[in-house]
């Protein structure tokens, strides 16, 4: 509790006289429209569960407006122009607008100390959980990054959860329901807080299989392989069970062919294309 409140008081008292970051606008459009409208439509390149959460806390102001009569709300890539709209034109109290945002993103890194706490003692015990917590807490990243609404922390601490939430399914000592469906859940949270945490399908597939779970790399493979098939419906719930036609936009012929259809939350699909296939064109130099 005491390193609780030493974080806490750290990030309110320096987030609440930041000027928004660039991209922060664009997060709280998507989380404000989203809780708002249950339209997805924004969520392209970052999934909902982050932005949703800073949306959440935005529904403390009543009067808020979104410019949904906006042109940039029809608009295929029109969520820059909509951000811009919603936080410096349809709305006065940018202040306000941003340490709500900014407050649930503090919460969540608080959470990610929790996990952090949690998956370290069951590994190595109390005082590794601890130490786990701390070291989370104050490691200079997360405090630069724990308070702006992006996806970055949220991401890190879902990802960790699905992890603390697996190790418990893969050691049980036998089949268990109620922890596939809480791996389900993790790996579902994971999924929907930012998309590069699918390049860890893999790499949670070969921890499933280490000498630690003694002899059980068959059984933990198939739980795993059912915990993430059992992820994507609960996806689809934090896509507001979105259903509508595909927009796939690159030069794979077989994907062009399926826009022609429509199915289950078609703006993750989209975004796992552009993710793939387009981020060379608008992949960015990594400064962390």
């Amino acid at each position: 509790m005491p390193l609780w409140l030493l974080f806490f008081t750290l990030a309110l008292f320096s987030l609440k006289d930041d000027s928004p970051t660039m991209d922060e606008q664009n997060h709280l459009a998507r989380g404000a429209a989203l809780v708002r409208t249950g339209d997805p439509r924004l969520s392209v390149e970052h999934p909902p569960v982050a932005n949703g959460l800073s949306g959440l806390m935005l529904l403390l102001l009543p009067d808020l407006r979104l410019p949904t009569d906006h042109p940039s709300w029809e608009q295929t890539d029109g969520w820059y122009l909509f951000a811009d709209q919603f936080l410096w034109v349809y709305n006065q109290d940018v202040p306000r607008i941003v340490f709500l945002g900014r407050l649930a993103m503090v919460f969540l890194t608080m959470g990610l100390s929790l996990v952090g706490y949690h998956l370290a003692k069951r590994l190595w015990g109390g005082p590794a959980g601890i130490l786990a917590l701390a070291f989370l807490l104050f490691d200079p990243n997360i405090l630069a990054h724990g308070r702006y609404v992006t996806t970055d922390v949220a991401g890190a601490t879902f990802l960790l959860l699905a992890l603390l939430l697996l190790h418990r399914l893969w050691s049980a000592p036998g089949w268990s329901w109620p922890r596939l469906l809480w791996a389900s859940l993790g790996l579902a949270l994971a999924w929907g807080s930012k998309l590069s945490n699918l390049a860890f399908v893999p790499i949670l597939g070969l921890l499933a299989i280490l000498p630690l779970y003694r002899g059980r790399a068959g059984r933990n493979l198939l739980a795993y392989g059912l915990a993430g098939l059992l992820s994507i419906p609960i996806l689809w719930l934090f896509f507001a069970l979105e259903w509508g036609p595909f927009r796939f936009a690159g030069d794979v012929p077989w994907l062009l062919s399926l826009n022609q259809f429509s199915g289950p939350m078609p703006t993750f699909w989209q975004g796992v294309e552009r993710m793939l296939l387009l981020g060379s064109d608008s992949g960015r130099t990594s400064f962390l």
